[in-house]
Formats: C-alpha cells, structure tokens, sequence
C-alpha cells in the first residue's frame, strides 16, 4: 500500500512533505521532468542530505500560481 507524503510536527505545526516519487504522483508528471525541470521552473524543493524532498503545501500553491 502506497502512502502518501510524510508528515511532520514541530511546535505544533504539521507539514507533509513529498519524495521525488510522491511529488510525481501528486503532480502527474514523470521522474525524469521533475529532475531536468525543477529548478528552472521555480518548483519549490528542499535538499535534506542527498535526498529531494518537496512540501505538498508549497507544491499546491506553486502550481496554482502557474
């Protein structure tokens, strides 16, 4: 069973934050247009260690203002 996101609680505060696979369910869009693509096209990320993590809040807001 796939699940969607991680969620993640600070000083009560929730944020569910997306994998490089999750943020390509989400959006609909291939793996391989994420990694060319997502910085030039101002796609919010974070970099945690080596990995690319995406807030599904911010993605939201991103593609709404598209």
């Amino acid at each position: 069973m796939l699940r969607m996101g991680m969620e993640i609680k600070m000083l009560g505060i929730s944020e569910t934050f997306l994998n490089v696979d999750e943020a390509c369910e989400f959006l609909r869009i291939k793996k391989s247009w994420l990694y060319q693509n997502h910085k030039l096209s101002g796609m919010p990320s974070h970099n945690v260690g080596r990995k690319l993590l995406f807030k599904q809040s911010e993605l939201v807001a991103w593609v709404s203002g598209q």
